[in-house]
């Protein structure tokens, strides 16, 4: 069973009054521990190609993101995350500073999708850059884990026709 259906498994059984919220972050926080020693495991590859990965402004779930992050360092690529809602300026000034070769803005809830639209079009210049914004197309957790896939696929098309 993928982290996503554990996890919606998880929200479905919290909605439905069979755990509680204390109940629900427990779990959420073991996963992320377990992410993030995860991500600190697959260790920090000295060159490649360099992906920013974070959550739009107001996002904080981020199990989903972090989840991704450690897959794309598991990959080889270089990946720096900068966790939850990291506002507008801020992103605007990570990507100004270490030219990425590509960005990955997450937005786990669709209220989250508006905030990744900002940050990706927001009024600053910034480089032509791949940039994926991880947001759910539907709330089913069939439907939230194909998009992580689709979003996968497309985020690396692109960052292929970089090279």
């Amino acid at each position: 069973m993928g982290i996503v259906y554990a996890l919606a498994a998880v929200g479905q059984l919290r909605v439905a009054g069979h755990l509680d919220v204390a109940q629900e972050h427990f779990i959420s926080a073991g996963v992320m521990r377990r992410l993030a020693a995860s991500f600190d495991a697959a260790g920090h590859a000295r060159g490649g190609r360099h992906v920013i990965i974070g959550l739009a402004p107001g996002a904080i779930h981020e199990i989903a993101t972090l989840a991704f992050a450690t897959m794309l360092r598991r990959a080889g690529l270089r990946v720096t995350y900068l966790g939850p809602d990291l506002p507008v300026p801020s992103w605007v000034q990570a990507v100004g500073t270490t030219h990425p070769d590509a960005v990955v803005i997450g937005a786990p809830r669709t209220a989250d999708t508006r905030a990744a639209s900002d940050s990706i079009n927001g009024p600053a210049p910034r480089p032509l850059l791949p940039t994926a914004s991880m947001a759910p197309t539907t709330p089913s957790p069939a439907g939230s884990s194909q998009h992580l896939v689709d979003v996968t696929l497309v985020f690396f098309e692109e960052l292929d026709e970089l090279a």
